[in-house]
């Protein structure tokens, strides 16, 4: 199930500056606050939008799983993080930034501030820490006179609306230790990323400095299966709608194109829905797939367990007879030209070769 994100609570913030590396390519030592950052109550309301619309339902973020368990790693300082007194919060964040600061090898990664906070989240007030790292970037901001408006340039803005220079990693937990001092285990939480740049093929290395060698996680072993679930419950979806069936051909055309051509690494509900699906059907696919269990948010595309399936595409008819071809150029091949409630007219590329 998705994250209830909508109902996130901020406790403690602190922001520190991370900085590319010298040109020796050794580390530069970040900037570190020794206090808890304070935010006026529209600061704060701001600050928690920023966060359900990157990691909400429907949004971008991707369940990861755990993979550093290690007492050094950032799983274990952040689950420190929760049962901590301010001081020692402020201390283990100090050590979160160094860390980050290590992650960055190469100098083509940007310096940035570094936010560690952490609260509840959901309905049942489950906590969490989160760690966003946001690059800083330019803007104006307007100034009304008594006979004009200017305006003042800003050289240093984070997490703008329209800003998708940011991470977020978000460890929520599940089960509350019997003994806080111990180390914690992977299935006590659950992990989220979000990055902008792992929807992109060519920028997953961009982004795996900061999920794996920072945070210590790695794509979700289920990626595999929620991708299988992806493909049959949109397939059982689509066909039991009232559209005509030259219209449900090609949504089963546009699935199989969605999850085998597209250069998209990820797949959302929301985005297939709004890519292909006709408006009056997009709200009934989301609450069908939400009644499967399904997550709202992206999830990392693995065809592993489809190869099969898309490889072949197969039309099955009333009347037990079966058309097959290749998935791939399908579509070009076979055309539906005229469906009604007994026949089927398809005009097939190709002459007949031969019979069994």
């Amino acid at each position: 199930m998705s994250l209830e994100f909508e109902n996130i609570k901020i406790e403690r913030l602190i922001v520190h500056e991370v900085f590319k590396r010298d040109i020796d390519r050794e580390v530069v030592a970040p900037k570190c606050s020794n206090e808890l950052t304070l935010l006026d109550r529209t600061g704060l309301q701001v600050f928690q939008d920023r966060i359900i619309k990157s990691m909400g339902n429907g949004s971008h973020s991707i369940e990861m799983a755990i993979t550093d368990e290690s007492e050094s790693g950032t799983f274990q300082c952040c689950a420190k993080l929760l049962d901590g007194s301010d001081d020692h919060f402020i201390e283990l964040s100090k050590h979160l930034a160094l860390k980050l600061a290590q992650s960055q090898a190469s100098r083509a990664i940007p310096g940035g501030i570094l936010m560690v906070f952490n609260g509840t989240v959901t309905s049942v007030d489950k906590r969490y820490v989160g760690i966003i790292k946001a690059e800083m970037h330019n803007g104006f901001a307007k100034e009304e006179g008594f006979n004009a408006i200017s305006l003042k340039h800003l050289s240093e803005l984070l997490l703008t609306p329209q800003q998708k220079l940011y991470k977020i990693g978000f460890f929520a937990e599940n089960n509350t230790p019997v003994y806080p001092d111990d180390l914690r285990a992977a299935e006590d939480f659950a992990s989220y990323v979000y990055d902008h740049n792992m929807a992109q093929n060519e920028s997953r290395e961009a982004a795996l400095y900061f999920y794996n060698t920072f945070l210590g996680c790695s794509v979700s072993l289920s990626s595999k299966k929620l991708t299988k679930d992806f493909y049959h419950l949109t397939k059982e979806f689509i066909n039991n709608t009232r559209l005509p069936d030259e219209d449900k051909i090609d949504l089963q055309n546009s699935l199989y194109s969605y999850l085998k051509t597209s250069q998209q690494s990820t797949i959302r509900v929301n985005t297939f829905a709004e890519e292909f699906l006709p408006v009056e059907n997009r709200d009934a696919y989301s609450n069908f797939m939400t009644q499967k269990d399904f997550p709202g948010h992206a999830i990392t595309k693995d065809l592993t367990h489809l190869k099969g399936k898309l490889r072949r595409r197969k039309i099955n008819f009333t009347s037990k007879i079966k058309l097959e071809g290749p998935a791939d150029e399908f579509n070009n091949l076979v055309e539906i030209i005229e469906t009604t409630e007994t026949d089927t007219t398809v005009r097939i590329s190709g002459r007949i070769l031969d019979q069994d």
